[in-house]
């Protein structure tokens, strides 16, 4: 089973919002860091197993606010807009960020593994996979509240007070999956292959093989 910790992290979106919760689950490491990331003259360079170099442009009032790397995963957030690279990507791709999505301050919540990447913003939920290269994204539906998000190796999930989205490496679509009424979600877990919600009522498996939910009636 993986181990979690939970970090509280301030969401910044022009303004400051509600405190959220980032649960991050760490399984034993399967593969090495193969992307180092670093700031030049007004561009970004990630060079890839010390030896493939690729470079991207900050534009004019472009500022970095954070940067990070993990086994086959390399992030960069902006004032503007989300740059992904990976192992096998030609280069960076890009996300821009919504108007209302803008920050000044704080980065919001950005986790990511060995070859997942899964960021949570008060407008959506947004994760990139290195498998095939592409961004996922889900709007939050109104009047519902990030509760966690979760990362391990291979499965990534975002948690709503309604709602599940589960992200699996190589599928770049999020799967939503519904809460009952007056369901309450006990506890998230991750490990390498399979994401777990616990609630009052059911136990929620997010498969990475297939990227479905599995649902487990409880007394």
């Amino acid at each position: 089973m993986a181990h979690i910790w939970k970090i509280p992290v301030i969401i910044t979106l022009v303004a400051i919002f509600s405190l959220k919760t980032v649960v991050f689950a760490a399984s034993e490491k399967t593969v090495e860091d193969v992307i180092d990331i670093h700031l030049g003259d007004q561009e970004v360079i990630a060079v890839k197993q010390g030896e493939t170099i690729s470079k991207i442009d900050l534009q004019l009032k472009e500022r970095l606010l954070w940067k990070g790397s993990d086994g086959y995963v390399g992030t960069v957030i902006t004032n503007e807009r989300l740059l992904a690279v990976s192992k096998s990507s030609s280069g960076w791709i890009e996300l821009p960020f919504r108007l209302s999505e803008t920050y000044e301050e704080t980065p919001p919540n950005v986790i990511l593994s060995d070859r997942l990447m899964l960021l949570a913003t008060d407008k959506r939920i947004i994760g990139f996979d290195s498998d095939s290269n592409r961004w996922a994204t889900v709007d939050l539906p109104l009047h519902e509240e990030l509760v966690e998000t979760a990362i391990d190796t291979h499965v990534g999930v975002g948690v709503t007070t309604k709602r599940a989205y589960g992200l699996a490496k190589g599928v770049s679509t999020f799967v939503e999956e519904r809460f009952k009424k007056n369901e309450q979600i006990l506890s998230v877990e991750t490990s390498a292959y399979n994401a777990t919600i616990r609630t009052s009522r059911r136990l929620l498996i997010f498969k990475s093989a297939g990227a479905y939910w599995r649902e487990i009636d409880v007394d």
